[in-house]
């Protein structure tokens, strides 16, 4: 049950890393082109969900790289950390999940 409650609370947190408001505000304003193709993101997780996991990617791809300037960079070199706790805290939420759920299986049985 343990394993339950600490992967639910991993997600929870993992999910709410994925928002990057500063990021997207100095990739708005330092480099309109990649800000576009990225769909035009405001940085926040739940309002607009499907833009911020393409940020997220975006970020773990290390895109913000070959952007011209260099706010953009270095602010992209913060999300990339934040994007990385959140991929870790989101797959570890999911394997204690697993794990959970096939523990509890197996004491039930």
């Amino acid at each position: 049950m343990i394993l339950l409650a600490l992967g639910a609370f991993l997600i929870v947190l993992g999910a709410l890393s994925l928002s990057f408001p500063v990021f997207c505000e100095k990739l708005k304003r330092y480099d309109e082109a990649n800000w576009r193709l990225l769909g035009s993101p405001n940085g926040y997780s739940f309002a607009d969900m499907g833009l911020s996991s393409g940020t997220f990617s975006w970020i773990l791809a290390q895109g913000y790289k070959q952007s011209p300037s260099e706010e953009v960079i270095a602010e992209g070199n913060k999300a990339f950390k934040k994007a990385l706790f959140a991929k870790y805290a989101l797959g570890s939420g999911c394997a204690f999940l697993c794990v959970g759920f096939g523990l509890a299986l197996a004491s039930a049985a």
